[in-house]
């Protein structure tokens, strides 16, 4: 992760990290090497976002661990204080709604101060309500309209991925200003079907 971070940078690329876990030293290890946005899986309550946030921001407003002149701060001298509040500024939290108690919880989860954004989690979302899979069914759409008004209440950006539920048109006219648009294992896939398929048709075109 470290690498590819780096990697990034160069290119002026940002990026969003998923910890392994919502453990403190999950979410502290990926900030300290240079993670700015984070997504956490599975937050249910805005007692667990409050949680999170806190292993992100440093005192007072947390209980992040300082470290100085490092990766996230790119090994620069400086002072203190104002490297902190500038790493507190840039660090974003980005809470994966996907079950039902969480769909319940959304306005309560979106009000939490560090919580930047809220992501409905569709795939996990349908299994949790009984409907794998069911991608137009009415009530991953409610879900969504759910997510979609405590983001517009309280100021928080709205995530919604492309071939979940809803259309793209109207998810934007919600509020969704994150658009998630594929993944890297299924874009090689594609490209390595498109591209196999082409030399076979110009292999049989050879008679």
């Amino acid at each position: 992760m470290r690498a590819g971070l780096r990697f990034a940078e160069a290119a002026g690329r940002a990026t969003v990290v998923r910890p392994p876990s919502k453990q403190y030293h999950d979410v502290a290890r990926a900030l300290d090497i240079g993670a700015k946005a984070l997504m956490f899986q599975m937050v249910d309550t805005a007692a667990e976002a409050r949680t999170i946030v806190s292993f992100m921001k440093y005192r007072p407003s947390g209980v992040r661990g300082v470290t100085a002149q490092h990766y996230y701060d790119r090994f620069e001298a400086g002072p203190l204080a104002a490297k902190l509040a500038d790493e507190d500024r840039a660090t974003t939290m980005i809470a994966l709604v996907e079950t039902r108690e969480g769909v319940a919880n959304a306005d309560a989860i979106a009000a939490v101060d560090g919580v930047d954004a809220l992501y409905l989690g569709h795939v996990d979302l349908s299994v949790d309500l009984g409907i794998p899979g069911r991608w137009d069914d009415p009530h991953l759409l409610e879900a969504t309209h759910a997510l979609a008004a405590a983001c517009r209440k309280h100021g928080k950006h709205f995530v919604w991925d492309v071939g979940s539920t809803g259309t793209l048109e109207d998810m934007v006219r919600l509020g969704a200003d994150v658009i998630m648009c594929g993944a890297d294992t299924v874009t090689l896939r594609d490209a390595i079907t498109a591209e196999t398929a082409a030399v076979r048709r110009r292999c049989a075109a050879r008679g």
